[in-house]
């Protein structure tokens, strides 16, 4: 129950995050040269230069990516991709454990949330899941493309929550950014 609600208030928190406005490279390998390299203590990626990185810590995230603002959505909000590193030491969760636990809360926590596609890889050796979901919260209807890897007790996800209309536009940039993720 304790870890529902750490969970709950987490994917809340993506949506309050998200109506923030916040302000804020190099390119490698594959990457543009408008793609910077962002350090964290606990991974690091790419980004296009275009987005705003908030590393600010607000809400318990480790890191939020904001687009503009949403011009075609009527919602107070901005798209975003959330990445939010959770210790698990000391629970004792696989990772099947976990995903099961994120897939429950999901449809739970959302009114009309709907689980719409679940896949798992390997990545590094490393278990890796891929979510696809929408629900409404605040009365506002919003899709999901959730990352999540266990790794060393440790949760990593990256979350991009977007209006709808947005959200097919956001997929493939999510993809590409997530690719470029080094857990460290």
């Amino acid at each position: 129950m304790k870890n529902f609600r750490w969970i709950a208030i987490l994917l809340s928190i993506m949506f309050l995050i998200a109506c923030n406005e916040t302000e804020a490279g190099e390119g490698k390998g594959s990457y543009p040269d408008n793609w910077k390299k962002i350090e964290r203590e606990a991974f690091s990626l790419y980004s296009p230069d275009t987005l705003v990185a908030d590393s600010s810590g607000m809400m318990g995230t480790s890191l939020i990516l904001f687009g503009k603002p949403d011009t075609l959505s009527r919602l107070p909000f901005r798209t975003n991709i959330n990445i939010i590193v959770q210790d698990l030491k000391g629970m004792n969760f696989s990772f099947e454990d976990y995903l099961k636990l994120t897939e429950e809360q999901i449809k739970a926590l959302f009114k009309d949330g709907v689980m719409e596609k679940t896949e798992k890889f390997t990545r590094d050796g490393k278990p890796w899941a891929k979510l696809e979901y929408t629900g409404t919260t605040a009365d506002y209807k919003l899709a999901f493309l959730q990352y999540i890897t266990l790794i060393d007790e440790k949760a990593y996800l990256f979350t991009l929550t977007a209006s709808p209309e947005y959200f097919s536009s956001w997929k493939k940039l999510t993809e590409k950014i997530v690719n470029s993720v080094q857990i460290k």
